[in-house]
């Protein structure tokens, strides 16, 4: 009877032993379960986080790429803008250099003649002045050599003997300018 009990006892111990393994494996499934479940969860999170952070990048990139090329194409326009006035600011400032050479030139023809018409004109004072020095040295000579003192017209006559004018002596009834000493200067 001993061993009846003993293994009634083993029986039931196996029993037991059995359904505490079944709610061990059962728990065990379940936590497995729970776990994957939550990994899947996790998983499915992080695949969705990466997806919005992917089509955010995308975005972001569009938005970037966008903006470059509106940026490239303003630069573009402001470098042609920028050409074109360089273009005719050099075509304006090519006319005025063309415009100051033609003056230049112009008022270089003229300053050639000028001062050939000068030259030629000093030139024909010089020796119309050597002329005239010639001609007043030849008349002061003359004029040096002649006697004012013959002139009868320079002589008192009986008649003027009794005017005022008379007592006067004759440089002094002369005309300035008349004498050698006064008109020459010699």
């Amino acid at each position: 009877h001993l061993r009846e009990e003993e293994v009634a006892k083993l029986t039931k111990e196996l029993k037991e032993c059995r359904e505490e393994l079944t709610k061990e494996k059962s728990e065990r499934k379940a936590d497995q379960n729970k776990q994957v479940s939550d990994h899947k969860t996790e998983a499915a999170r992080l695949d969705d986080e990466m997806r919005k952070g992917r089509a955010k990048r995308e975005q972001q990139v569009q938005e970037l790429q966008e903006a470059l090329e509106d940026e490239k194409k303003g630069r573009t326009q402001d470098m042609r803008d920028l050409s074109e006035r360089l273009m005719a600011e050099e075509a304006t400032r090519e006319k005025e250099a063309k415009g100051l050479a033609d003056a230049l030139a112009d008022l270089r023809r003229r300053l050639d003649v000028t001062w050939t018409a000068a030259r030629d004109s000093i030139h024909g004072l010089t020796q119309d002045v050597k002329l005239i020095s010639d001609q007043m040295i030849r008349a002061s000579s003359t004029w040096s050599g002649f006697r004012s003192e013959c002139l009868m017209s320079t002589q008192p006559s009986p008649k003027m003997m009794s005017s005022p004018r008379a007592s006067f002596p004759p440089t002094i009834a002369t005309l300035p300018g008349t004498t050698a000493a006064e008109g020459l200067g010699s």
